[in-house]
């Protein structure tokens, strides 16, 4: 009788091969993106805005700024012409009641919108309603306003945000959420970073 041989047959690696390369594949490429983004990092409009202790920061214009607020958090606020160009015209006049309980809010807002105007080229003048031994401006009211010199009247106490053009005076309210967002929204679209 012949010898009998037995053929050992070989096994098939390929597709474990195949199954450890695509598998290498996708988690070098999970990590690499977990490695390389960050997540408080959002562009908006070509800008790269990231959160620091919960203040927005973004070089604008070769310029670091510092935000309350994402633009995507602001851009929808809905401010007509009129009211934008009597907030931003060349020189203005703001002024709030310093007998108010949320005098510390106004301050912020005071201070928010003077730097907006500030970085824009406008001047920003402040009066108070009414005498006070808290501040040294002048007392000024909607009476004093002019079409080249605006006054904006400013409140704290409202529970929304309410613009309201009155001839060449502009009385804006809202509470100290609404008030920090419209003095980002201004800040950006006069940085030009939103738009209408």
């Amino acid at each position: 009788m012949g010898k009998v041989y037995q053929v050992k047959k070989r096994k098939n690696f390929t597709p474990i091969i195949w199954a450890i390369f695509l598998a290498t594949i996708m988690i070098s490429s999970i990590l690499g993106f977990v490695m390389t983004s960050d997540p408080n990092t959002v562009q908006y409009k070509g800008i790269n805005f990231y959160q620091q202790n919960g203040i927005w920061q973004a070089k604008i214009k070769g310029i670091e700024y510092q935000f309350q607020f994402h633009p995507i958090d602001v851009a929808s606020l809905n401010i007509s012409s009129l009211v934008y160009q009597q907030l931003t015209a060349p020189q203005v006049i703001l002024t709030f009641n310093a007998n108010t309980t949320a005098l510390a809010d106004l301050d912020t807002f005071r201070f928010n919108y003077g730097l907006a105007m500030q970085d824009a080229g406008n001047v920003v003048s402040y009066g108070v309603l009414s005498n006070t031994s808290r501040y040294s401006f002048p007392v000024v009211t909607c009476s004093d306003a002019t079409s080249s010199v605006p006054v904006v009247v400013v409140d704290a106490e409202g529970s929304k945000l309410t613009l309201i053009p009155m001839n060449s005076c502009l009385l804006v309210s809202g509470s100290p959420y609404e008030l920090a967002r419209l003095g980002d929204y201004l800040h950006y679209r006069l940085l030009g970073v939103i738009g209408e």
